[in-house]
């Protein structure tokens, strides 16, 4: 291995880490925003549908296209996100309603 191949295997390993990083920062982002419109008071069914097809008709299409690990940091991304707000919003409402009792 001559001194360009070394270089383009380090360059190659020190772009998955930005990959990684923005993949799962879009994760969150894309299952804080499914939650945050499913939850709004005013919701309607078809808003909700739209968003179930959106938001799985863009992990399939990552399925098809993007590899393993791009895949892999994005749903860690969004289930963590839906996780995390998901199980916050129902222990905020809980405690809501102890507070005005």
């Amino acid at each position: 291995m001559d001194f360009w191949d070394v270089t383009w295997e380090i360059l190659t390993l020190a772009s998955f880490i930005p990959r990684f990083l923005g993949l799962f920062a879009f994760g969150i982002g894309t299952g804080w925003l499914t939650l945050h419109l499913f939850n709004r008071p005013e919701r309607t069914w078809q808003v909700d549908a739209v968003l179930l097809i959106c938001f799985f008709g863009l992990a399939g299409a990552m399925l098809h296209f993007m590899p393993g690990g791009a895949l892999g940091a994005y749903t860690l991304g969004a289930g963590g996100a839906l996780l995390y707000w998901g199980l916050r919003g129902n222990s905020d409402s809980g405690n809501s309603s102890r507070k005005k009792r």
